[in-house]
């Protein structure tokens, strides 16, 4: 199969959804009703911090009788989130989903801010014959480095290129070496 030439751009949601980490996860689920949405990305000073998605109140809040009015986005959030640039290949970001087991992307311009999402289903409505390509079998684990964006658990500075230490905290390149 001869594979299109499309970049995440051209494919993306460019509608921005977005709350503080401070907000509920009552606030959280109102938005994505209300926006027909099944994500929503958590932002702190204009940038992406973490992403909560219908999966994620259903596992953290639902399921556990949680009260969805006193447990704030940043308590369930998924952070870091994988992230991608608007120019890059579809294929890169459809590797990234599957290498990084997620169903969505959030896009990011060059000042790290959110400039949309890309899904699965968002690819998928491009050209059912893309499937075929959720079937590749991506071999190196370089694929995911440098991917994953926030703030380093250590000096909480913000950095696009987080990287995980052996104890499973997200660093900045200049803690991870310390």
């Amino acid at each position: 199969m001869k594979m299109p030439k499309l970049s995440v751009k051209e494919v993306q949601s460019h509608d921005v959804y977005w709350l503080d980490p401070t907000a509920t996860v009552l606030e959280a689920a109102k938005l994505m009703s209300d926006k027909n949405i099944s994500s929503v990305t958590i932002e702190e000073e204009g940038r992406p911090i973490g992403i909560i998605t219908e999966r994620d109140i259903v596992q953290r809040i639902v399921a556990l009788k949680k009260d969805p009015q006193k447990v704030t986005c940043k308590d369930i959030m998924t952070s870091p989130m994988l992230t991608i640039r608007p120019d890059a290949p579809l294929v890169d970001a459809m590797q990234k989903m599957i290498r990084g087991n997620v169903k969505r992307l959030v896009v990011i311009d060059d000042s790290f801010r959110s400039m949309g999402m890309i899904s699965y289903s968002d690819i998928l409505k491009v050209s059912p014959d893309l499937l075929e390509i959720l079937s590749i079998e991506v071999c190196s684990d370089e694929f995911l480095a440098d991917s994953f964006s926030g703030y380093c658990a250590r000096c909480n500075e913000w950095t696009e290129h987080l990287h995980e230490s052996e104890d499973g905290e997200f660093l900045c390149k200049s803690c991870l070496q310390l």
